[in-house]
């Protein structure tokens, strides 16, 4: 299942409403989300939320809100078979929602509207095992995490990663498309863990060119964290526009 969170928080003497997205099954999803009813640069935002993970998608002041609040959502399930389905649906937000149906997040330490935009059929909620193996590397080695104070890994860290599948598993021609996906988004989510947790400047992602999900996606996630700066895709002499840099604070 995943849910849309949104927090109704008192911050900085003005009223904000937070929104999250909440991943609570095994699989994985790419969302899109519309907000209608609001002023400012709120509007869509698209994002790809691996199992077990929380993330904030929207901030939006309440002052912002000039209209009966509403979100448009498209919701897609992956594992590692493949696309699994879609969903999509429309939430109406009222202000007094915020008095009668709130439940209260764990994770979040506060109360907030919770609204399911998957729900899992009884009996089908299984793990599901993401289960590559980077080419050219043995078990166990790939894209592990490390001490941050390991010097050696440090040096020996490579930050630029080609996320182009065939660099990702020994035989593509195995791998359909939305298989693909979900194998490069779960590399680079460990490649940036990693460049994290070693406190590197800048890395590189090879993207390629295509018609721009995958790079639509990178750039989604990273600006995500609040460890990245910024998030660049211009002209680079050994990548041309093929590949983004990610510059962290």
């Amino acid at each position: 299942m995943i849910n849309l969170l949104i927090e109704r928080e008192e911050a900085s003497a003005q009223i904000q409403l937070n929104f999250y997205l909440q991943n609570v099954s095994s699989y994985s999803f790419s969302c899109t989300l519309r907000l209608e009813g609001v002023e400012g640069d709120f509007r869509v935002r698209e994002r790809f939320v691996k199992g077990g993970q929380l993330g904030r998608i929207f901030v939006v002041p309440a002052h912002f809100v000039k209209d009966h609040l509403r979100v448009d959502y498209s919701t897609t399930r992956f594992s590692t078979m493949g696309l699994e389905g879609s969903s999509s649906g429309k939430l109406k937000i009222k202000a007094r929602d915020f008095a009668r149906k709130n439940v209260f997040i764990d994770e979040l330490n506060a109360t907030c509207l919770k609204y399911p935009l998957w729900e899992e059929k009884k009996g089908k909620d299984k793990a599901v095992k993401l289960d590559f193996k980077p080419k050219s590397e043995k078990p166990g080695e790939a894209l592990q995490f490390v001490d941050i104070y390991n010097t050696k890994e440090l040096v020996e860290f490579d930050t630029t990663i080609d996320l182009h599948i065939e660099k990702l598993v020994d035989d593509p021609s195995k791998v359909d498309a939305n298989t693909a996906f979900l194998i490069q988004m779960k590399a680079f989510q460990q490649f940036m863990d990693k460049a994290i947790r070693l406190g590197v400047d800048k890395v590189y992602v090879i993207h390629g060119l295509g018609k721009g999900k995958l790079r639509n996606r990178v750039k989604g996630y990273a600006e995500d964290l609040d460890v990245v700066d910024e998030v660049k895709n211009e002209w680079d002499p050994r990548f041309g526009y093929g590949a983004s840099e990610i510059r962290f604070k």
